[in-house]
């Protein structure tokens, strides 16, 4: 959802969904990454401290409370990828998806947005979309100052999933090792302590996979330095013994605590010593399904590695038939295409997005015909762009294409057809053409009051929206009666602190105004001001929006 001010002299404030729909939302992850700024105040220590004991329970219920006594913008960024986090280790991931991007929204810009977006691309990448992952870790790139050196770690991200995705082309890898390794020491030096080795990490994957197996065991033996993990000694010692250094493998594996380490890193020791019964015994040994499907599924995309070091396993069938067949399946190019355009479209570069949004049309086009939902996902970002360019008719022209495939899919009742339909309202209004944005708001609001009931925000969304429309109608009564049903709507479902709650009371008090009720249209925009003043802070310009409706509320119930 996109959230919008505008001023009272513009008769009309809104809440839109402006639909920027990406694929593959279903999310793992490898390595989740602590924001450091004020993690060592005590709720932020308790609830890291919980999540490393695998304390997940305690950590969710305590980030939950630290979040609902936020004051802060940067608290609720740090709570809300925190939340993410935890949701990813519960192998909840969409829920994940939602908490990371509502930590990016809380972030005003600031220089921690890089490590939810790589905590977003390492749950795509570990899920076998890397497409996604370096759509992910392209944007926090941008995000970042040219002369910041963690950037190349970013980098070797992107190439780690390129990798991946072209199935075991190193063209790519072999560039970003040249450039990153004279990096690595200032790269770990601008790391902050909960990320400390990681760099060197990447570092050892990437130069094991290029064949440079020296490099890639110093990297792993600095890894270990900085991190003094026993999975990361443990993957140490089956590196070494991978390349025939018993003795040393032996001398690191000694120095390991087995109860505290993973256990696919131990069935991959007893396997490369000879000992299937335990190999099969430690794949087998996890004391959850998602532990256990986490590892498993790794284990089968890393099938394309040149250095593979399962690579034996695979032939037997025991393996075969634990782990499950080798995954063949990656995305395609168009994805890829799609996400950069998001990013570029966030960015406020509408023409280079839209550059990117049509190449992935004319591949799935090509690929999967007209009637495919991606070919109606990316008319419908196109759409958005066009939109958002002031070029109406090209947009509805777009959504309406999107719409007609969507409903030929999936039906009249499906929630992306409801989206379709309030995307069409939204241009329309943007146009001056009131009627006919409330015939398409309408139909959304019929439509998924079907799907999800009364007390889903969509309801409230498309409530709102009607109610901007009715308002710019002149038609104050009928707004204000969908405006209040929207509010009450939204402070059942997420209380009076959330940014919706303080859009549709903004909304609420341009409609008092507009009809003359002062006193009200100055109690609504008050209470949002509140909110939207410590969610964003004073000089971000919805406050300035919302502190300029208020100011000529009050200017004009002293006339």
């Amino acid at each position: 959802m996109k959230t919008e001010f505008h001023s009272l002299r513009k008769n009309a404030t809104q809440i839109i969904i402006c639909a920027l729909i990406i694929p593959s939302f279903f999310l793992l992850s490898l390595i989740l990454l602590q924001k450091a700024s004020i993690a060592w105040e005590t709720s932020e220590s308790v609830i890291v401290s919980f999540k490393a004991h695998g304390k997940l329970n305690e950590a969710m219920e305590l980030t939950d409370k630290y979040i609902n006594n936020c004051s802060k913008n940067v608290t609720y960024s740090w709570g809300y990828n925190e939340k993410g986090c935890i949701f990813t280790l519960l192998g909840e991931y969409t829920k994940a998806i939602y908490a990371f991007q509502e930590s990016l929204r809380y972030s005003d810009g600031s220089s921690d947005d890089f490590i939810t977006l790589l905590n977003m691309g390492t749950l795509q990448h570990s899920l076998g979309d890397y497409a996604d992952a370096i759509s992910y870790f392209d944007e926090a790139i941008i995000r970042m100052d040219n002369d910041d050196s963690r950037r190349y770690w970013l980098k070797m991200h992107v190439a780690w999933s390129g990798f991946y995705l072209s199935q075991g082309d190193t063209m790519t890898l072999k560039q970003v090792y040249n450039e990153v390794e004279p990096m690595l020491r200032k790269i770990e030096s601008h790391l902050n302590q909960f990320n400390k080795g990681k760099a060197y990490f990447m570092a050892s994957r990437i130069a094991y996979q290029l064949g440079k197996h020296k490099k890639a065991i110093k990297f792993s033996k600095k890894y270990v330095k900085q991190k003094n993990s026993n999975s990361a000694k443990l993957s140490l010692a089956a590196n070494l013994l991978y390349l025939e250094n018993e003795a040393e493998a032996n001398t690191v594996f000694s120095n390991i605590d087995i109860e505290d380490a993973d256990k696919d890193l131990l069935a991959l020791w007893y396997w490369l010593n000879g000992d299937e019964l335990q190999a099969k015994s430690n794949l087998e040994g996890y004391s959850n399904d998602v532990e256990r499907e986490k590892a498993w599924r790794l284990i089968r995309h890393d099938e394309i590695l040149p250095y593979d070091i399962w690579k034996d396993a695979r032939r037997q069938k025991w393996f075969v038939e634990l782990i499950g067949p080798m995954t063949t399946d990656y995305p395609n190019a168009a994805t890829y295409r799609n996400n950069l355009g998001a990013v570029w479209k966030a960015k406020g570069s509408y023409d280079k997005a839209i550059e990117y949004y049509e190449k992935a049309l004319n591949s799935d086009l090509e690929n999967l015909g007209e009637d495919h939902p991606n070919v109606a996902t990316y008319r419908n970002n196109l759409g958005s762009t066009w939109k958002a360019k002031g070029e109406y008719d090209k947009a509805i022209e777009y959504y309406e294409m999107a719409l007609k495939s969507d409903l030929n899919n999936f039906g009249e009742n499906h929630p992306k057809v409801a989206t379709r339909w309030n995307n069409l309202g939204e241009v329309w209004r943007a146009k001056g053409e009131y009627d006919k944005a409330i015939e398409y708001y309408e139909k959304a609001l019929i439509s998924d009051l079907k799907n999800f009931g009364e007390d889903h925000p969509n309801v409230a969304t498309y409530r709102n929206n009607l109610g901007v429309a009715w308002n710019a109608k002149g038609e104050h009564d009928k707004a204000i009666e969908y405006l209040e049903k929207a509010l009450k709507s939204d402070l059942k479902t997420f209380g009076e602190k959330h940014s919706n709650v303080a859009t549709y009371r903004n909304n609420l008090g341009t409609a008092f105004n507009a009809k003359g009720e002062y006193d009200k249209a100055i109690e609504h925009l008050e209470k949002a001001l509140s909110v939207i003043q410590v969610r964003l802070g004073k000089d971000h310009p919805d406050t300035k929006i919302l502190k300029s409706n208020l100011r000529l509320a009050k200017e004009e119930s002293n006339e």
